[in-house]
């Protein structure tokens, strides 16, 4: 008899090294490097691995004796020494790291200890992104901060004076994408124009924070989020704006009218929770997106956009108004806690707006009196269907009253959109 033994085939090892990279993405660091043991193939995949994860709480709360015995002491640095060998051997082969993170219990962070992070980090930046956490950053007496290179910056939960910021931002002049969030100690922000590379700025909640100058004529996207909020916000141009988010910040309608008028190419805006706005007026030929969410005093929305394609509002029943629109996607989250009869009436003629505008509406209705969202039939007998020209709905009701049944819910939407051809 000709028995054939096949042998086994790794078919793993035969798949492209982005896809290994794919798989090595969600395994913790420890893991990732067992499997350069495996083959070849996994051990080219690992060095050449772009994202670099060392949670030293993790790996130092397997051994709760690491404190006391010399030996233990050892080791750790042994760990130390592996992952400066580890960002070397990437440097030395200019491997880019996409990712870059180290988490080091707050116990170990001696002087000797920063100083092999600090290096660690000059290691990093060779792949032009810096992204530091809880931590402070102070500078000797004289010192300066030179990232010539550096492409993005985020700190986050970061403590730094003024004198500390001033020097990092002018210590990047190729900057590109920087973000300030949760800080503290710095009371001035200033990006000026000498950041002409700068394309995106995210600043939320620095608690201190006093003073924002903007002066970036390349900027395309800001966001700038509170609840803290500096007393003086001077935007002196950002003349090529694309994409502006505000959230949690008490922006009034004057502020906010001034400021739309200085950028001439908007083509997204996202306001939520700002408390002092009650009326909105937006004309512009370039808007494409507008989002407005939970504006607890807004009574009013008027937009001359005719370029505007998604609209999404959140809060509830306002006067709406707005020239001829053909709106590829619309989103409702109508909130009210009173939904009496007159409350119905103008919800239905809140509804109306939008029935030249759009053939698929996103709706969802959040009502927190506990009654049911269903119109009254006494106002369906008197007055017309808002929705007729919609074509597709899609509904949600996050809180439905129990006495609603299915058959109920078709007919009140069979109703408010007779034409319906997709109810979701």
């Amino acid at each position: 008899m000709d028995e054939r033994v096949e042998a086994a085939v790794d078919y793993i090892s035969l798949l492209p090294e982005h896809i290994l990279h794919h798989i090595l993405s969600f395994l913790p660091i420890k893991q990732i490097a067992k499997t350069s043991a495996l083959s070849k193939t996994w051990f080219q995949a690992w060095n050449a691995f772009q994202i670099l994860e060392f949670d030293f709480n993790a790996i130092f709360s397997g051994n709760r004796n690491l404190y006391r015995y010399p030996d233990l002491e050892n080791n750790r640095q042994k760990l130390y020494d592996t992952v400066e060998q580890i960002l070397l051997r990437r440097r030395r082969q200019m491997i880019t790291l996409t990712k870059f993170t180290v988490i080091v219990p707050a116990v170990h962070q001696r002087p000797e200890v920063v100083s092999t992070m600090d290096r660690w980090i000059c290691h990093a930046l060779g792949s032009h992104v810096l992204d530091l956490k809880n931590c402070k950053l102070k500078l000797h007496p004289g010192g300066d901060i030179k990232l010539p290179f550096l492409k993005k910056l985020s700190l986050t939960t970061v403590f730094a004076d003024d004198i500390v910021v001033s020097k990092l931002l002018a210590g990047c002049p190729l900057i590109e994408d920087l973000n300030f969030i949760w800080c503290f100690g710095f009371k001035t922000l200033q990006i000026l124009d000498h950041h002409a590379n700068l394309l995106k700025l995210r600043v939320e909640w620095l608690k201190h924070l006093e003073q924002i100058k903007l002066e970036a004529h390349n900027l395309r996207s800001l966001e700038l989020h509170g609840p803290s909020w500096p007393s003086r916000l001077e935007v002196v141009s950002l003349k090529n704006l694309t994409s502006l988010i505000i959230s949690k910040a008490p922006i009034t309608d004057k502020w906010l009218n001034e400021q739309l008028n200085k950028f001439a190419h908007l083509e997204n805006l996202d306001l939520f929770s700002c408390p002092m706005l009650t009326s909105i007026k937006i004309w512009s030929s370039h808007i494409h997106t507008l989002h407005i969410s939970s504006c607890k005093e807004l009574a009013r929305i008027e937009i001359d956009t005719p370029n505007l394609s998604s609209f999404s509002y959140s809060g509830d029943i306002i006067s709406f108004s707005s020239n001829d629109l053909i709106l590829s996607e619309v989103m409702l989250c109508l909130e009210s806690e009173i939904m009496d009869v007159s409350w119905y009436i103008r919800w239905i003629e809140f509804l109306d707006k939008f029935n030249q505008h759009c053939k698929v509406l996103n709706w969802k209705l959040i009502s927190t009196t506990g009654k049911s969202f269903l119109i009254p039939k006494e106002i369906r007998q008197i007055l017309s269907p808002p929705l007729c020209k919609v074509k597709e709905l899609k509904l949600s009701i996050p809180n439905q009253d129990e006495s609603c049944t299915t058959a109920e819910l078709v007919d009140a939407m069979l109703w408010i959109s007779p034409h319906l051809q997709s109810l979701a």
